[in-house]
């Protein structure tokens, strides 16, 4: 099963807000391991067995692309080089409604 922000705030951290992490809550320190791929062993207060239990599914998770933040530029670049590849150019012109005569 994938963690999600709230699910790694409510099962794995302490939720004491410490900023140990660096982060000023729990919370907001989940939505970056998450979505960002930061490392869940910045919080220095997981025990070791749920550290490596938790980084094994979010590995998983990272691996699906599964909530992380996407690039939604390179998307749409990606989608209109595919797009583009497979058009038929000979087949333009009458997509786009322009006849013989003015083709010559």
């Amino acid at each position: 099963m994938a963690l999600s922000v709230v699910d790694l705030y409510k099962t794995v951290l302490p939720r004491t807000n410490c900023r140990d992490c660096g982060f000023s809550t729990c919370l907001a320190f989940a939505g970056k391991v998450v979505s960002e791929q930061l490392p869940l062993k910045n919080c220095p207060h997981i025990p070791p067995d749920l550290l490596a239990a938790s980084e094994a599914e979010l590995a998983a998770q990272y691996a699906d692309g599964k909530w992380l933040r996407r690039d939604l530029a390179a998307d749409a670049l990606k989608w209109a080089k595919e797009r583009a590849a497979s058009l038929n150019l000979a087949d333009l012109p009458a997509r786009w409604g322009v006849t013989s005569r003015f083709l010559s």
